[in-house]
């Protein structure tokens, strides 16, 4: 299930494929895949803009140094992506 935190990050692990779509948000390419994990476009359908989505490896949830590193990328990667 997602989850949201404070500062409108969303949280999913996805142990299988992936989905169509995840909640509102309709993925419509992958982007690209790293070791923090993939990142793919997706559609708001809510709000009818594009967003990026990162999708962790399900290791992540278990470390939580890896999982604080990731949260505090999230404020700089918002600024690349024009709203």
């Amino acid at each position: 299930m997602p989850r949201l935190d404070r500062s409108g990050t969303i949280y999913i692990l996805i142990t299988m494929s992936l989905p169509a779509s995840i909640g509102h948000y309709k993925i419509t390419a992958k982007l690209g895949e790293g070791g923090m994990g993939a990142v793919y476009r997706a559609t708001d359908t809510k709000l009818h803009r594009d967003v990026a989505i990162k999708i962790l490896p399900p290791s992540f949830a278990e470390d939580a140094g890896r999982m604080q590193r990731f949260e505090r990328t999230q404020p700089h990667a918002r600024g690349f992506w024009p709203t």
